[in-house]
């Protein structure tokens, strides 16, 4: 037998062992658990990229063995798993088999499984070839790659973990079949910096060092601010912030060079330990404290002459984009005699237009948007959304404790949940509002200015 063709068939015949499979499966389905299951608020995914459809099959079927083996099929949350593959497939070491297919595998067909996946009932996606371009599905959050990938197809396998949702602020991926350096490479043509985290623990402890002799962190300040944020309590929000800013402080003091090292090195501890903290069977609790100190530091503080655009992402979340031909005329200029004027409005801007009543505003823009044809009568649906977050005790809390950024952003996360408690007749702007995004970031600017008035009524 040719060297090539030998080492093929031995690689071949040790990926598909038994022994290699119940191995994977068990280091798979053990970290989802214990890693991945608990990520955007308990409803992650993952996806298990395989190198042939026999692969697929086979893995497939050695997760859904360790699962019931394991009883994690039981219960209020049972674990599952679905396959993915194009055609039908006879197993060679079975021939007296018939043909499986994946719908005959998953028990519906092909064409409701990413419905399927995204519903509440299916954890683990098992794939050959089929979904790892083109696959949008916001919940899936880990990969475990069990096949080499190189060029284009390995950027568009991995980036189908780039698709952003409320709660998801992190992915991760486990790598049975590349080395760090090798995806290094593959992904350098297409982006200008490639970071690969280091797996070594003892770099953590380095880093850390360095970090608590700079002069900027302080362990009390450290244990209070994750005390407060451990404990969701939101009446503690102010403790977060009066324990942020000395550290912002005494950055601020310190030399430019050493505060962006400063910065550097925080920056590079909180990725590594991002990803240190996905694999490692144990736990560190001063790296946890500091990682969770250290990322909300970040935010804190000031930009250094280097440092890139603000990071609105840290802020901001962009959930739809709409890209429309609004017009395909010429724009034609035409000249004139006559002198123009170098600044319309004495350069004054914005300062001579109107100020339009917001509400009324935000009616007319959802009619001309959507053909809404709303009201007068539908603003009371508007005001009464006003009182219930005026009401509500956790959100007056958040307003008394934080800055107006932040209240919108906590406000932006429970005006669903108020809406649906308080919803009654008007149906058509309970509809709007959870159909059409703009209606929702409309809606959220304009109760954020109950901020207002719960900070004037704090100081009455």
């Amino acid at each position: 037998m040719e060297s090539g063709k030998g080492r093929a068939a031995l690689a071949r015949f040790a990926s598909l062992h038994p022994y290699a499979l119940d191995a994977k499966a068990e280091v798979i389905i053990e970290h989802f658990r214990q890693k991945t299951a608990g990520k955007i608020d308990g409803q992650a995914k993952a996806m298990v990229v395989t190198r042939s459809r026999l692969h697929a099959v086979r893995t497939q079927a050695a997760l859904a063995a360790y699962i019931a083996k394991k009883g994690y099929d039981q219960g209020e949350r049972p674990l599952r798993t679905l396959v993915a593959f194009s055609g039908s497939l006879m197993d060679p070491d079975a021939p007296e088999a018939p043909a499986v297919t994946e719908a005959s595998i998953n028990g519906f067909s092909e064409g409701q499984l990413p419905k399927k996946f995204h519903g509440p009932e299916y954890q683990v996606l098992v794939v050959a070839e089929k979904y790892q371009t083109g696959f949008d599905e916001p919940l899936l959050h880990t990969m475990y790659v069990d096949k080499k990938l190189s060029g284009v197809a390995a950027v568009q396998t991995l980036s189908r973990l780039n698709r952003t949702h409320p709660g998801k602020e992190d992915t991760f991926i486990l790598d049975f079949a590349n080395s760090a350096e090798e995806i290094k490479a593959t992904f350098e043509p297409f982006y200008e910096q490639t970071f690969a985290t280091p797996t070594e623990p003892n770099v953590l402890a380095t880093m850390e060092h360095d970090l608590m002799a700079a002069g900027v962190l302080s362990m009390p300040e450290m244990e209070a601010t994750v005390a407060a944020l451990l404990s969701e309590d939101p009446s503690l929000q102010s403790v977060l912030y009066a324990n942020l800013e000395p550290a912002v402080g005494r950055f601020a003091a310190l030399e430019e060079d050493k505060a962006e090292e400063f910065r550097r090195i925080l920056e590079h501890f909180c990725r590594a330990y991002a990803f240190v903290a996905q694999v490692m069977p144990w736990a560190d609790t001063d790296w946890e404290r500091l990682f969770l100190y250290g990322r909300l530091l970040l935010l804190e503080l000031p930009p250094g002459e280097n440092s890139p655009m603000p990071q609105i992402s840290k802020s901001v979340q962009l959930t739809h984009l709409r890209i429309a031909v609004t017009s395909e005329a010429a724009i034609e200029l035409v000249g004139s005699d006559e002198p123009g004027t170098a600044l319309p409005g004495e350069g004054k801007g914005a300062l001579t237009e109107p100020v339009l009543d917001k509400l009324s505003a935000l009616i007319s823009a959802m009619n001309d948007k959507y053909g809404a044809d709303l009201g007068e009568a539908d603003k009371v649906w508007v005001d009464q959304q006003w009182v219930v977050v005026k009401e509500d005790e956790e959100m007056r809390e958040v307003a008394l404790n934080n800055d107006r950024s932040q209240f919108g952003m906590v406000l932006e996360q429970k005006v669903k949940d108020l809406l649906i408690d308080r919803h009654d007749k008007n149906g058509v702007l309970f509809d709007l509002f959870f159909s059409n995004p703009d209606f929702q970031v409309s809606l959220v600017r304009y109760l954020a200015g109950t901020y207002d008035e719960f900070r004037k009524e704090s100081m009455a």
